[in-house]
């Protein structure tokens, strides 16, 4: 066999191992009440902190290096927290079935719609902006059985089996995913149709991008958020989901960015993803645990500066 052949077997092993064991967990959450579902979330991520040492370790260095201020004791404590959190959000994903229109208003409390309907009161939808802070699928989902349609750009995840799960879970409570590789077109078309455009910009990909502060340090950022926004004149509306204390979630809408035009619209460009990027890491400075300290979001800047 050849190396190429072995590691497609091995993906393919994996692959199913993932789906196994998500279709179990799946059944298993299934009849548990909202808080012993939240106990096995934490517990679930407790335990991949402890098996996926690297990525914990990553994100220590990353917290310490956002918060110098906090003591070795504080970002271990975060860090354990922000993988915690994780668990419950895969756990709420796997629930979402339960979710509704009658009950959506008990799980999750929508503050600042106005600016919403304001934006779609214009006919041309808008770029909902957020990041990988608090359960950003159930973000959407919320927004939708609020009444609200959702076209939600991701990326393709490496397991098909795990990508194919979240399309499903998506599906169910109205979410319609758009694929960040090829997606153009349904994006055009969403935001034709008046639907949020839903864009996680905090994270170092492969999309056009430039490079602007976060936490203080170079980090690769999508453009996708301003170049959308300007070409179709669709307002970009910062969204953050932040999980309470009680267990249930408040959605916080903010008001569209105003966006900079100087004439010169490489600069504007830049300036304009520096803006919408200190909103996001504003949010997440309020509630630190809950974003995804494990990415490796500055790779990509200290690659280049190396």
């Amino acid at each position: 066999m050849s190396p190429i052949d072995a590691r497609r077997v091995r993906r393919l092993i994996k692959d199913a191992g993932y789906g196994l064991g998500i279709h179990s967990l799946r059944l298993a959450v299934g009849s548990l009440s909202d808080r012993a579902a939240g106990d096995l979330g934490r517990w679930l991520g407790r335990r991949a902190a402890r098996i996926a040492a690297s990525d914990f370790a990553r994100a220590r260095r990353q917290f310490a290096a956002a918060f110098p201020e906090r003591s070795p004791s504080e970002v271990d404590e975060n860090v354990l927290r922000c993988f915690e959190h994780l668990g419950m959000c895969v756990v709420e994903i796997l629930r979402f079935d339960r979710l509704t229109t009658r009950n959506i208003a008990d799980r999750v409390e929508l503050v600042g719609r106005e600016h919403i309907d304001a934006a779609r009161e214009r006919g041309n939808g808008f770029i909902g902006l957020t990041g990988h802070y608090g359960n950003w699928e159930l973000l959407a989902a919320a927004l939708v059985l609020n009444g609200i349609p959702v076209s939600a750009i991701a990326r393709d995840l490496r397991s098909r089996t795990l990508g194919r799960l979240l399309v499903r879970q998506r599906s169910r409570v109205g979410v319609e995913s758009i694929s960040r590789d090829g997606g153009a077109r349904e994006a055009v078309r969403a935001l034709r149709a008046n639907h949020a455009l839903g864009v996680l910009a905090d994270v170092d990909t492969s999309v056009q991008s430039v490079t602007v502060d976060f936490f203080g340090r170079p980090a690769k950022t999508p453009v996708g958020p301003v170049r959308l926004s300007q070409r179709f004149g669709s307002p970009a509306i910062p969204l953050f989901l932040t999980r309470l204390d009680d267990g249930r979630h408040r959605l916080d809408v903010h008001p569209p960015i105003v966006w900079q035009d100087t004439g010169d619209p490489d600069a504007d460009l830049v300036a304009n993803t520096s803006a919408f990027t200190r909103v996001i890491e504003s949010q997440i400075r309020r509630v630190p645990h809950q974003w995804i300290w494990m990415h490796p979001r500055w790779k990509s800047a200290e690659e280049a500066s190396s």
